[in-house]
């Protein structure tokens, strides 16, 4: 089996496990807000990691990325990107179940941390049930994104030489507020023979 074909079959893999994912991430969300949290409009793609930033990056100026990296059987980076604007209306759902106090950068850091824990947590709890092994994700890191900015190059794309982007799309409904997700799982070269070998 080729690498393009493995892949086919890992987003088919991920499709059948993707509504527990989600089901998991609006549940861990909403407990994060304390309000009713659903889903919709998720889809699956397999693309060239610079087509997925261009793709993210077209739908709006400025962005903020949660990245974490994954060890284990599977190496590659994950991002969830958001919006800045939409980031703002989380942070606000978020802080009205707490006293944080002011939003400053440590504030802000803090809760999109928290953010990135409990929804990256539910995509890859299903991803390393998709191939029965455990992912090991870093503590996040927060990226501010510019529209003009080469997310690769920040990301260290040279350094990973990642070779595709699995992107899920997914509209998250907080209270009366609509948040778009882009979940991205950045694969390297170097798990093409655990891919083979989990799926067939």
């Amino acid at each position: 089996m080729d690498r393009h074909d493995t892949l086919i079959r890992w987003k088919e893999a991920v499709g059948d496990y993707s509504d527990k994912a989600l089901t998991q991430a609006a549940q861990a969300l909403s407990r994060l807000t304390g309000e009713t949290v659903t889903v919709e409009n998720a889809s699956i793609e397999i693309v060239n990691p610079d087509k997925a930033f261009q793709i993210v990056q077209n739908k709006a100026d400025s962005l903020t990325i949660i990245k974490h990296s994954i060890d284990g059987k599977i190496a590659g980076d994950i991002l969830l990107v958001i919006s800045t604007d939409q980031t703002n209306i989380l942070i606000e759902h978020v802080m009205t179940q707490g006293s944080l106090g002011g939003v400053d950068d440590e504030v802000r850091n803090s809760v999109l941390g928290e953010l990135g824990n409990v929804v990256s947590s539910s995509y890859i709890t299903v991803m390393g049930d998709s191939f029965s092994t455990i992912l090991l994700p870093t503590v996040p890191q927060m990226l501010y994104i510019q529209k003009a900015d080469d997310i690769g190059k920040l990301l260290g794309n040279g350094e990973h030489s990642y070779d595709y982007a699995l992107m899920l799309e997914n509209d998250f409904f907080v209270g009366d507020d609509r948040v778009r997700i882009y979940f991205l799982f950045l694969i390297s070269r170097e798990p093409g023979d655990v891919f083979s070998s989990e799926l067939s």
